[in-house]
Order: structure tokens, then C-alpha cells, then sequence
């Protein structure tokens, strides 16, 4: 089997022999629905897959981690406990955690997901608020790279 890729001409300027998505950053992201097929469908698109992986086309390297609710999961400082109190009837309560509605729980939570990955950023892992991807170039990089991210974060 015959795989190539643009270091095995390096006499041409990649930017001409491999294609670029153009996006406007400007434009949000639109949110792909996952569709659902019938069995025999599932077949057919699964072996289309496995013979597009085998001839070299494409490969499986990206994955997505999304921590919804991270940030509602930050400790609040003791100090800080009694800003958040709020009365009821039946008495006074104060978070133990950040709580959604603060104005700096986002910032803080982004803080503290670049502090957490500062080495991975940009090489191996990328976060945005609470979305996480790792990557890796090569397929057999790809565990080590989630390996590395999970301890991180445990």
C-alpha cells in the first residue's frame, strides 16, 4: 500500500499541494446532530470506514472531553464562603463550591484548565472552557496522550 504525505516533496511549498478549511472566526460553530440509521445502513457506512482507514485516508486521533459542569466542582476559599450565603425560611446557606451564577466562574474555571494543561497547550491537548481535545499526530501517540490528560486531572 502506497500512503504519501507533503514531506515527501519537500521542494514544494505545502501550502499549494494540501488542502486548508477557510474559516471565518467570526462565524460560531454550528452543532452537528448525530444521525441514526437503520442496521444494514450502519454496515455499509462502518465497512466504507474501515476500507477509507486501510488505504491510509483517514485516521481516528481526536478526542473530545467535555466538562460541562467542571467549574461548579471549584472549592470556594473559606474566607469567601460567607459572600455566597444566601437566607431562607429555613435558615442561612453558603456555597461550598463556585456557583454558576457568580460573574468570575468561567474566568476562574478557564484559569485553572491552562494551569492544570500549561505543558499540553498547543502540543497535545486544547481547552476551552469546558471542552478538552487531545490529539496526536500518530495513532499510537493518542493513548499516551490521553493517559498524560486524565492524570492530570485526577
Amino acid at each position: 500500500m502506497f500512503t504519501w504525505s507533503p514531506s515527501d516533496m519537500p521542494s514544494i511549498n505545502s501550502n499549494i499541494i494540501c488542502y486548508r478549511h477557510h474559516v471565518n472566526l467570526a462565524n460560531k460553530p454550528v452543532a452537528q446532530k448525530r444521525r441514526n440509521f437503520a442496521p444494514e445502513r450502519v454496515a455499509i457506512i462502518e465497512a466504507e470506514i474501515d476500507k477509507l482507514q486501510a488505504a491510509g485516508f483517514i485516521e481516528e486521533l481526536l478526542s473530545f472531553m467535555d466538562a460541562y459542569s467542571g467549574y461548579c466542582q471549584i472549592l470556594m476559599h473559606e474566607d469567601d464562603k460567607v459572600k455566597t450565603s444566601f437566607i431562607i425560611e429555613r435558615g442561612t446557606y453558603c456555597y461550598k463550591v463556585m456557583p454558576f451564577g457568580l460573574k468570575s466562574a468561567r474566568a476562574t474555571y478557564q484559569r485553572l484548565v491552562n494551569k492544570i494543561f500549561k505543558e499540553q497547550i498547543g502540543k497535545t491537548t486544547e481547552v476551552y472552557m469546558e471542552d478538552m481535545l487531545v490529539k496526536a499526530p500518530e495513532c499510537a501517540d493518542h493513548i499516551k496522550n490521553l493517559t498524560e490528560a486524565f492524570s492530570l486531572l485526577c
